[in-house]
């Protein structure tokens, strides 16, 4: 789907323009990948003091919260790039930085892990709109970012598949990162 159920029942969606695409609203997202938006948002959401939190919380064994969320956007916007998927690299940003802004630590919890990521969506939705002006793309991006697994929460934007392409992606990598690490840590304890 391109745009949210609201933005369907409002009338507003996407439309073709000359120079990009732009919303019937009159919100502009600009065709050929200016990085601006995306950088700054980024950068200003890496400075935020409740994203830097989740530094205090470990993801996929090998990595923290705030860093997986970094690595989340920072692919889902490459991945806008090559497969040229016009996004608004505002929200892009944003939902990866909210996506896991559950803020807690996942072995503590006493959660399973079918648990945690089955329901870890919906309690940082629900931290996020605490602190945060959502917009209906954001909601959609923490929300459904864990589809196919959380069933019934399928994205709504292209922002949200992105974002969920993305994470699937770095969190193989992350429990990959962590077995290698564990092998090169024996192999120096065994060989010296």
């Amino acid at each position: 789907m391109i745009c949210s159920q609201s933005e369907r029942e409002e009338g507003r969606g996407w439309v073709r323009r000359r120079k990009g695409l732009r919303m019937r609203d009159e919100e502009t997202i600009q065709e050929g990948g200016d990085t601006a938006g995306f950088t700054e948002t980024l950068e200003s959401m890496k400075r935020d003091p409740r994203i830097l939190a989740m530094r205090e919380f470990p993801q996929h064994g090998s990595c923290n919260t705030y860093d997986h969320s970094v690595s989340v956007a920072e692919h889902a916007y490459l991945l806008a790039q090559l497969l040229h998927v016009q996004v608004d690299e505002q929200v892009l940003a944003r939902g990866a930085m909210l996506h896991d802004f559950y803020l807690y630590n996942i072995q503590e919890s006493g959660r399973s892990a079918w648990e945690h990521g089955t329901k870890h969506p919906e309690i940082a939705l629900r931290n996020a709109e605490q602190f945060y002006e959502l917009t209906e793309r954001e909601r959609d991006i923490i929300y459904s970012h864990m589809w196919p697994l959380t069933l019934t929460h399928i994205p709504h934007c292209r922002e949200s598949v992105l974002i969920s392409m993305a994470d699937k992606y770095c969190a193989l990598r992350e429990r990959y990162l962590q077995g290698w690490y564990a092998m090169r840590y024996l192999k120096r304890r065994i060989v010296g």
